[in-house]
């Protein structure tokens, strides 16, 4: 059964009694004895989650103050309980630094110190299960995801191994269901590290069926789908399933694994056994007898795979019939008959897999074989390993990572597959004379379109003197050539790492981790010691430089080929409100509109890439900010871009720039002429102001930061300290998200 506030857990256990679960989510939901809410300065509410909770418990800052005392410093937390209106026992304040820019510096170790003391005052207080959100990676304290979801995993890690308490304690990492990037981030961490037994599944749906979550000596625990499957060594008596399954070939009843679960039994069930005799597909059940489970399941395997796989298929197929919930197979045919255990192993796989998918089981959710001797233990544990890892594969390869660089950029932003298809045929742009020199697909003149994708990103990179920084930052444009002649595209561990280390961290999407020469042209992988020769992915023939590696928002409507829409919002939606929210004015909304153009959301993402890495995360500057405008102008913005050429048209009090205010209601007032019905327009754009600076008339452009005439401001605002105007000068450092009509 789901928990309310979620949409799918993955389990792993941690160490001592400790249970893992990264869901999707929202905080504020969660049934568990504590919440945490991250703050910065002692203030409870300086947050996004501190806002939700103060929202829904009354008097949260008096109580807050009153646990407190004093003013708390980065790391401490406080502790408040009993807030009503909430669904858990406590919540944790966490006093936390904003991110600084080094790993391993005083906004890092805050947040090590934090978790680690959360921890431990559950431990204290006897909290059974503590809920944390993704600590630090909001607008506020915009620590990169990566870095986070790696401190949250290590420190739960650490914690678990040195935790003495055999009593279970849950510890769940909300992924809120928008945050993209730490579902990628988590992906990540998981693989760096696996050793620990983390999983990370905040992508149910488009994960793998195979899923490995913990190992130990003795056990190994996977999810088949839905089922958990758990490869245990001992003895198949003591199982502790509803079902408990006997190999036998119904002949002889004193061999093997049939000797031992018959006489554990009883004589009654050797004597209904026998009554049988031999049915006519070799598979019945009997009562339990003395066993303890509810059903025993006869069946000859006869040492075969398909027919292994048939009869586990057909087994599940009737546990789930019969509504049990859990089953024990042995191993099957790996003693008296002598089988390989590893292909014993995958014929059992294959045909519980089968039946999984099959039957999507309501009632069936366990799966145990038990394994009395160590070396057939071993193959089974390494054969469900490798299909867990297999199957991770082939759930990263769903991003089409594996494709050449034309055929990634059409399925990135125009959703085409370039795969042979039917559909091919059902898009809706117009379709161009085709020539010699043009590719098309599916009426798409891709010739065209690699041009104008290529205009756009050389000309953001000109404005940037260190390129091959820009292009590392940007995109996965490294590869090796394998072993098997496939090509494996890496991607920065750390996107922040220096470049011109001898050995920068890289992943393969399949989860290998190489220490990389650029200068020596070499990728030398962790785990083998094997050298690869290095691909700069840049210089192949069709690719299209930094731009693959960006993706169109995940809340757009599907493009189906085209390269704009606009969607008009339904006003009980939560985007709706969200946007409406921030409009505070003596208007009435008529409705807002999504604006949706492929080509201006891939040129502000190549410019927020350029300021990103000359600034860095901490002076991004990412902000909705307001724009007022008339309906005549409303095309030429969507289609185009907010044109400069306007730029004093109204007024240029702080440069020739674009302007944006951060009250909606000083650009619906000013800027927001009524149309002949009456109807006003105001956009709410994405707006990248970086570092600024006041402005006044006279400036065109940003004025240089210091003695080099190449580091300039990015914008400029009306008042330094706190500005509620921002003008800009590149045409694509912001983006016309929403279209607010009102009047």
């Amino acid at each position: 059964m789901e928990t309310p506030g979620q949409e799918a857990a993955s389990g792993a256990s941690a160490g001592a009694g400790v249970q893992v679960e990264i869901v999707q989510g929202v905080i504020e939901n969660q049934l568990v004895d504590v919440i945490v809410s991250p703050m910065v300065g002692h203030d409870p509410v300086s947050t996004h989650i501190g806002k939700i909770l103060s929202n829904m418990t009354a008097d949260l800052k008096a109580k807050f103050n009153k646990e407190a005392g004093e003013a708390t410093l980065p790391s401490e937390t406080v502790v408040v309980e009993g807030l009503p209106g909430l669904k858990c026992k406590a919540v944790i304040f966490l006093n936390l630094l904003c991110w600084d820019n080094n790993q391993h510096g005083t906004a890092v170790q805050a947040l090590r110190r934090g978790i680690k003391k959360i921890l431990a005052t559950s431990n204290i207080r006897a909290y059974s299960s503590v809920a944390l959100p993704v600590l630090g990676t909001g607008a506020l304290l915009r620590f990169p995801h990566n870095i986070t979801s790696t401190i949250l995993l290590e420190e739960v890690g650490i914690y678990g191994q040195n935790r003495t308490s055999r009593s279970p304690f849950l510890v769940r990492i909300i992924v809120h269901p928008k945050d993209k990037q730490s579902s990628q981030a988590f992906q990540s961490s998981q693989s760096v590290l696996h050793q620990r037994g983390f999983i990370s599944n905040v992508h149910p749906d488009q994960g793998s069926f195979y899923q490995c979550v913990s190992l130990t000596n003795d056990e190994t625990t996977a999810m088949m789908g839905k089922v958990k499957l758990q490869i245990l060594c001992g003895n198949i008596i003591n199982a502790g399933t509803d079902v408990i399954v006997n190999t036998t070939n119904f002949t002889d009843l004193s061999l093997g694994v049939s000797k031992a679960i018959l006489k554990a039994a009883g004589p009654a069930v050797l004597a209904e056994l026998k009554q049988v005799g031999i049915p006519a597909d070799c598979i019945c059940s009997t009562a339990a007898g003395q066993l303890g489970c509810k059903e025993i399941i006869h069946a000859s395997f006869k040492g075969k795979t398909q027919r292994i796989r048939n009869t586990c298929q057909k087994i599940l197929q009737l546990c789930e019939s019969k509504r049990f919930g859990s089953v024990a197979f042995p191993a099957v045919n790996t003693g008296q008959a002598g089988m390989d255990a590893g292909e014993a192993c995958k014929a059992m796989l294959d045909g519980m897999a089968s039946a999984i998918r099959e039957i999507n089981p309501n009632s069936l959710s366990l799966i145990r074989i038990v394994i009395l001797l160590k070396p057939v233990f071993q193959a089974f544990r390494s054969e469900v390993e490798s299909r867990c890892e297999q199957d991770v594969q082939g759930c990263f390869t769903l991003k089409g990572m594996a494709k050449r660089p034309m055929e990634k950029i059409l399925e990135m932003f125009l959703g085409i597959s370039m795969s042979p298809s039917t559909q091919d045929q059902t898009f809706i742009l117009p379709k161009p004379g085709p020539t010699e020199s043009q590719e098309t697909h599916g009426g798409l003149n891709v010739t065209k379109t690699m041009e104008d994708l290529n205009r756009i990103v050389l000309q953001e990179l000109s404005e940037e003197k260190d390129k091959e920084k820009v292009m590392l930052t940007v995109s996965t444009e490294w590869a090796i050539i394998d072993d098997n002649g496939e090509l494996r595209d890496l991607c920065l561990l750390n996107k922040e790492a220096p470049l011109d280390k001898e050995d920068v961290d890289m992943l393969t999407q399949d989860s290998r981790m190489f220490k990389v020469n650029l200068k020596a042209g070499e990728a030398t992988e962790c785990l083998t010691g094997k050298t690869y020769k290095l691909k700069n992915m840049a210089t192949e023939t069709g690719c299209v430089a930094p731009a693959l590696a960006l993706k169109l928002p995940p809340h757009w409507e599907p493009m189906n080929g085209e390269v704009f829409t606009k969607v008009e919002l339904q006003p009980n939606s939560p985007e709706y409100q969200e946007v409406a929210k921030g409009f505070h004015t003596n208007y009435n909304i008529h409705k807002i509109e999504r604006v949706q153009n492929v080509f201006l959301w891939h040129a502000f993402s190549v410019c927020r890439y350029r300021i990103l890495s000359k600034n860095g995360e901490a002076e991004l500057g990412e902000k909705l900010l307001y724009h007022g405008t008339s309906a005549a102008s409303c095309n030429t913005i969507e289609r185009d871009r907010f044109d400069r050429s306007y730029a004093g048209k109204h007024a240029a009090i702080y440069g020739k720039g674009v302007y944006f205010a951060v009250n909606a209601s000083y650009s619906a007032d000013k800027y927001s002429p009524e149309d002949q019905s009456g109807l006003r327009r105001l956009y709410v754009a994405r707006v990248l102001t970086g570092r600024y600076t006041v402005g006044n008339p006279l400036m065109k452009a940003p004025p240089p930061r210091g003695a080099d005439a190449t580091d300039c401001f990015d914008s400029l605002v009306n008042n330094q300290h706190q500005p509620t105007i921002f003008v800009i000068f590149h045409d694509d450092q912001a983006y016309p998200e929403y279209l607010i009509t009102f009047s």
